[in-house]
């Protein structure tokens, strides 16, 4: 008899501390909003909604020749001064010129083989390109 009274006080206690964890644990699994941060950029996703990055650091400059352009990928790729190719991602706010003059990127495809000199930082989801200039003939 007295193991029953036993089991019986003990079951709610049991029940009281697994509620307590699955409340817990709910809490935990809640959706907390995003904290904001300085070296965050806007890309646009294919889907064309713009999603936040983290920058890896500052923006940097790099000169070279056009080696590949990709059309429907976004995606150009220079040869650097030490024959290493290096990938940039072109978005809708990146600063294309040719010869001084404002160009798209369906332009791009009739450069290569021109030096080039790209403005990026460095994202998770690439190299994102803010500038690309190719001079004039």
């Amino acid at each position: 008899m007295m193991k029953l009274h036993r089991a019986y006080t003990f079951g709610p206690a049991v029940l009281i501390v697994i509620g307590c964890l699955g409340a817990g644990i709910a809490a935990a699994a809640a959706p907390q909003a995003p904290t904001p941060a300085d070296d965050t950029a806007k890309t646009e996703s294919a889907a064309g909604k713009k999603s936040p990055t983290r920058a890896f650091g500052r923006a940097e400059t790099l000169t070279g020749t056009v080696a590949m352009v990709g059309g429907t990928t976004k995606v150009i790729v220079l040869m650097g001064p030490n024959g290493v190719p290096y990938t940039f991602v072109v978005t809708p706010a990146t600063k294309i010129s040719v010869g001084g003059q404002k160009a798209s990127f369906d332009m791009l495809a009739s450069q290569v083989t021109r030096t080039a000199t790209v403005t990026f930082v460095p994202h998770a989801n690439g190299n994102v390109v803010r500038s690309l200039e190719i001079a004039g003939t």
